[in-house]
C-alpha cells in the first residue's frame, strides 16, 4: 500500500517541520503520538493509524498543525504554475487540490531523482510530454531559479505515504476500459438509494475533472478555443481532441486523475474561516452570472466534500464531532468560501470510529492551528486515536472510503421510509405529509418507533374531513407526548387510535421487510459478471473481486433488513397486549 521507506521519510519530514518552527505561534506538536501499521480482522494490512505514545488526558491537545502545513486551494493558487491553470480553465476547490496532487506526483515520480538504500536513480519517462505539462515544468523551473530559498515546503515526503490504490467501487471499476462506466452503473443499481446516488454523483465529478485535466494538458495543441466554462465540461462531445492523443498517454493520465481525485475525496477536511482567495472563490462562486452561492455550494448543486461534521464550541472554534454530521452552520456561513477545504498532513491519518475519543478543529481565532484533542475520554498509551468522519452508514462508508464497520453495529446504519410509507395515499394527504416534514428514518439504534414515525402513521390514519386542520389533531396538546417513559409500550397500545397507529406501522414494516429481502435477492442473483479474457492471475483476481463485491452488496441489504426486523420485534409484544385488551 505504501512505497518503500515512505513512512520513515515522512517522519523525518515531520521532524524537519518541527525544527523549522520558531517555538511560538507556528509551533507544530506531535510528540505524544506515533504512526503504526494497522490490520483488519483477517490480518491484512490496512495502512497506518495514529497511536498514543503516552497517556493523553481528557481535553489535552495531542496534535497541533500550523496553518502553513495545510494544503488548501488558496495555497495552491498562490503557486504560479497552478494560478496559470486556474486562469485558463474554471476549477472548483476540490478540482484545484486534485490537480495539485496529480501534477506533483508525476513531477516527483518521473522528473526527480528517486532515492533508495542502494543509491539515487531516475525513472525513464516513457510517453510524450503533453504541452500543458511541459508548460508546468517550464514555469516551475523558472520560479525556482528566481527564488532558490523561498521557504517553500516540499510536499514530496507527504506524497510518498499516500496510498497508491483505494478500496472504493469507483476506483475499482473506473479505469476498466471500455466497460468501466457500464459496470459502475450496474453496481450502483444494486445499492440502496442514497449510496446509489452518491456513487453516480462521484462518477460525474470524476469524469468532469478528467475532461478539465485533458483540456489543460492537450487543448492548446489541438484546439484554440479559450472561452471555457463549467458547462463545457459536462459533455464528452466538447473533448473530441482527446481522440488524437496516444492511447498510452490517455490511459496514464486517466489513472493519475482517478488517483488524485480519490486522494482529495478520502482525505480532505472542511475547514471554515480560511482566508478569502480571489482566484479560488471567484472560480467557485460565480458561473457567468456573477451570482454568489455560499456554504461551498454552486448554482449547479456541486458541494465541497466535508469529511467531518462541524459544530461551534464555546470558544468560537469549529470542531468536528460525531453529532455535527452534515450540519449547515448558522451565523458566519458567509465567511466559509469555496476554498474552505484542506488536506492536512498527519491529521489525515486519523482513522474513523463511531465511538471516537478525539475531536478535530481549526482554531481560527487564536493560534490558527489545526488541533486534535481528546474530547470524550482520555486515551491510554498504546491505544489508537480515532475521529468520526460523519454519521455515515456502511453503504456510504464503502462508496466514499472503501471500508465498512464490521465488528460492531454501525449506529448510523438506517432505513429511510418514503413519504406515504409505501402506502397508496391521496395527493391531499401526501401534501400534508410534505408540510409536516417528519423524518421517517429507522436507525439501527432505535429501540422503539420515533415520535416522527408515529405521527406520520397518525397522518395516514387521519379522517379525510380532518386533513384541513391536520396539525390541530396531530400536534395538539393531547397528541404530542413523546412517551419516553418506562411504560412506553403500554402507552402505545392504550386507546384505539394508538393501537391503530401501531398496527399500521407493523403492516408497513412487514411490507418493507419483504421488499428489502426481495431487493437483496435480486441484487445478489444479478451479481455475476463475465470476467474479461486475460491472464490466469488477472482472471482469478477479477473473480475474487466480484465475489467480494457481491458479498458487500448482500451485507448492505441484510443490514437494512435486520433494522426493520428489530423494530418489528419491538412492536410484537405491544400488539399482543393490545389485542388481548381489545378482546376482554
Amino acid at each position: 500500500m505504501f512505497r518503500a521507506d515512505a513512512i520513515a521519510n515522512f517522519e523525518r519530514w515531520l521532524h524537519q517541520q518541527s525544527a523549522a518552527d520558531d517555538g511560538g505561534q507556528r509551533q507544530f506538536l506531535w510528540s505524544q503520538i506515533e504512526l503504526r501499521p494497522v490490520e483488519d480482522d483477517d490480518g491484512e494490512a490496512m495502512g497506518y493509524g495514529i497511536f498514543a505514545r503516552e497517556d493523553i488526558r481528557l481535553n489535552e491537545t495531542a496534535i497541533k498543525v500550523p496553518e502553513r502545513m495545510m494544503i488548501t486551494a488558496g495555497r495552491v493558487a498562490d503557486i504560479g504554475e497552478y494560478a496559470e491553470m486556474m486562469e485558463r480553465v474554471p476549477l472548483d476547490p476540490c478540482e484545484v487540490l486534485a490537480l495539485f496532487f496529480c501534477f506533483e506526483r508525476v513531477h516527483f515520480d518521473y522528473f526527480c531523482d528517486q532515492s533508495t538504500p542502494r543509491g539515487p536513480f531516475s525513472v525513464q519517462w516513457p510517453l510524450d510530454i503533453p504541452p500543458g505539462f511541459a508548460r508546468f515544468m517550464k514555469m516551475r523551473g523558472k520560479r525556482r531559479k528566481k527564488s532558490a530559498d523561498d521557504g517553500e515546503i516540499s510536499w514530496r515526503p507527504y506524497l510518498g505515504i499516500l496510498p497508491l490504490r483505494f478500496g472504493t467501487p469507483l476506483f475499482r471499476h473506473y479505469l476498466r476500459d471500455p466497460s468501466g462506466d457500464v459496470r459502475l452503473r450496474r453496481l450502483a443499481a444494486k445499492l440502496p438509494q442514497e449510496a446509489k446516488n452518491k456513487l453516480l454523483d462521484q462518477l460525474v465529478e470524476l469524469r468532469k475533472l478528467e475532461r478539465k485535466l485533458f483540456t489543460l494538458l492537450y487543448a492548446s495543441k489541438f484546439d484554440q478555443k479559450t472561452n471555457w466554462t463549467h458547462k463545457t465540461f459536462e459533455r464528452d462531445d466538447e473533448m473530441q481532441f482527446v481522440e488524437r492523443v496516444p492511447k498510452e498517454s490517455v490511459a496514464f493520465w486517466r489513472e493519475m486523475c482517478c488517483w488524485a481525485w480519490h486522494v482529495v475525496n478520502t482525505r480532505c477536511i472542511f475547514v471554515p474561516n480560511l482566508p478569502f482567495h480571489p482566484l479560488v472563490d471567484r472560480a467557485h462562486f460565480t458561473e457567468g452570472d456573477g451570482e454568489r452561492h455560499p456554504r461551498g455550494e454552486t448554482k449547479r448543486g456541486k458541494k465541497c466534500r466535508r469529511r467531518m461534521g462541524w459544530t461551534k464550541d464555546d470558544a468560537g472554534q469549529t470542531a468536528g464531532t460525531v453529532n455535527g454530521y452534515g450540519s449547515d452552520r448558522e451565523g458566519d456561513q458567509d465567511d466559509d468560501y469555496g476554498g474552505s477545504l484542506a488536506i492536512i498532513p498527519l491529521v489525515d491519518m486519523l482513522n474513523h470510529s463511531t465511538d471516537a475519543q478525539c475531536v478535530a478543529m481549526f482554531d481560527h481565532k487564536h493560534s490558527r492551528h489545526y488541533l486534535v484533542r481528546a474530547d470524550q475520554h482520555f486515551v491510554p498509551a498504546g491505544h489508537q486515536l480515532f475521529v468520526c468522519y460523519g454519521a455515515h452508514d456502511n453503504a456510504r462508508l464503502w462508496v466514499e472510503y472503501g471500508f465498512t464497520i464490521k465488528n460492531e453495529s454501525n449506529p448510523f446504519n438506517r432505513v429511510p421510509l418514503p413519504r406515504g410509507h409505501g402506502k397508496r395515499v391521496s395527493e391531499k394527504r401526501r401534501e400534508v405529509l410534505r408540510k409536516a416534514n417528519l423524518s421517517c428514518t429507522i436507525y439501527a439504534t432505535d429501540e422503539k418507533p420515533s415520535f416522527s414515525l408515529r405521527k406520520s402513521c397518525a397522518i395516514l390514519l387521519l379522517e379525510r374531513d380532518k386533513l384541513q386542520n391536520w396539525s390541530q389533531y396531530i400536534f395538539g396538546e393531547n397528541n404530542c407526548e413523546d412517551n419516553d417513559g418506562e411504560n412506553d409500550g403500554q402507552q402505545l397500545a392504550d386507546g384505539s387510535e394508538s393501537l391503530r397507529e401501531t398496527q399500521l406501522l407493523a403492516s408497513i414494516l412487514g411490507h418493507l421487510q419483504n421488499a428489502l429481502e426481495g431487493r437483496k435477492t435480486n441484487c445478489v442473483d444479478a451479481g455475476g459478471e463475465n470476467v474479461a479474457n486475460g491472464q490466469i492471475g488477472e482472471k482469478e483476481e477479477e473473480e475474487k473481486g466480484h465475489e467480494e463485491e457481491a458479498e458487500m452488496v448482500a451485507s448492505l441489504w441484510e443490514e437494512q433488513v435486520e433494522i426493520v426486523r428489530g423494530m418489528a420485534r419491538h412492536l410484537t409484544p405491544i400488539l399482543d397486549g393490545g389485542g388481548k385488551r381489545g378482546g376482554d
